[in-house]
């Protein structure tokens, strides 16, 4: 049985994208923190808000993190914000 795909692997994945979604992926792939080895990266969406929250990221970063977690949450009949 193959492992469940994680919200982060998921949101990787989405980076070509041209929309909020894709804007996070990217911004993500950027930060130095989310790439630094041993970092443990945030996994639920208060602990991403925390993060971007953080580094001060814009409305619009936030608000397309929402819908990426809603997205990959969709399939999975995860709970989301």
């Amino acid at each position: 049985m193959m492992a469940e795909e994680t919200f982060v692997h998921w949101l990787e994945q989405q980076a070509d994208r041209q929309d909020p979604v894709g804007a996070i992926a990217r911004w993500f792939r950027d930060d130095g923190c989310w790439t630094r080895p041993g970092w443990t990266r945030p996994q639920a969406p208060g602990e991403i808000d925390d993060h971007l929250s953080y580094h001060r990221a814009s409305t619009d970063l936030v608000a397309g993190m929402r819908e990426a977690w809603r997205e990959w949450g969709r399939p999975r009949g995860e709970v989301t914000p």
